[in-house]
Formats: structure tokens, sequence, C-alpha cells
């Protein structure tokens, strides 16, 4: 991939990600490979990135993948056949364009399964290894959050919408 974009239009000056949370991953990718070269599976592991990546732009449109916010994109190695991540303070986002409206179209059931990523995230960081104080109280008000937008009448309300959304920053 990194070559065709290279010989039909040169090296771009940013890559933008609009999507869920695999599009984000994939143009974190893009944006760390064409700098680097090699593929993905040679960059898969910590920190082995050596050049920062093309500037990059993340427009989620779904709430609660989190991609938007890791220095982690998880892709496919096919020679593991495991889906494993490029991790890297080079794969963070430089800029988030952060729209709850992007979520007034997404699918009931995909936006459930997306917010309740958010949910399970919270638990586990209460109960991880490596806790702290603040992140604890972060932790508790998301869950408090997800609790209320999930248990009320209608979870696609646009202003439960912007309260998942929120849980993004």
């Amino acid at each position: 991939m990194r070559d065709q974009i290279l010989s039909s239009i040169g090296e771009p000056c940013a890559i933008i990600g609009l999507g869920g949370g695999c599009t984000l991953d994939v143009a974190k990718a893009v944006s760390n490979l064409i700098p680097n070269g090699g593929r993905s599976e040679d960059y898969q592991g910590w920190d082995l990135l050596k050049k920062p990546g093309i500037f990059k732009v993340g427009i989620p449109t779904l709430s609660g993948t989190g991609a938007e916010a890791s220095r982690t994109c998880v892709l496919m190695n096919l020679k593991k056949n495991l889906k494993l991540g490029m991790n890297s303070e080079f794969t963070i986002y430089d800029q988030l364009i952060l729209d709850p409206e992007l979520t007034a179209t997404v699918p009931r059931d995909q936006y459930f399964y997306t917010g309740m990523d958010t949910y399970i995230h919270c638990i586990e960081s209460l109960n991880g290894s490596y806790r702290h104080p603040v992140g604890d109280a972060f932790s508790r008000e998301a869950l408090e959050l997800c609790r209320e937008v999930f248990l009320s009448d209608d979870m696609m309300s646009g202003e439960n919408r912007k309260n998942l959304w929120w849980l993004l920053i």
C-alpha cells in the first residue's frame, strides 16, 4: 500500500482516519509506514518505529473503540495469525475532530456494542494491577455514565449520544 500511495501521489502531507476503530487503526498504521517503510508486522511490538509518522487526523464515527486515544493500532499479523499492536508514541493522532452527531446514523446494535467496549474498559481498569486513584475516579465516573446511558429509555437520544461521546476525551 505504501508504494502505491507514494508512486501515485507522492508523500502525502496528512493522513485522515474517518470511521470506527479498525479504520482509525489502519490510518495510524499507514501514517507510520510511509516514513518508516517495511510492513506492519515489522513494527508490531513496543516502540519499534524509528521515525514519526505523517501528520494524522482522527475523526471517529463511533464512541467506545478507544482507537482515537491510544498509542496502539491493532492489525492482523498473517504470519502469526494473530491480531497484534503497533505500539508507539508515534502512533497517537496529532489532531482529533470529535462530533457526537457522527453517531446519529449508527445502527443501534453497533452503537450498543462499541459503547459497551467503554463500559468493559472501565471495569478492567478498576480491577487491574496498575491502578491509580485518579484513574479509578475517572473509571467510576465513566462507569456510572455508561450505566445511565444504557439503562435509559432511549440510549440513542441526542443527550445520551453526547454523554457517551464525551467519555472519549
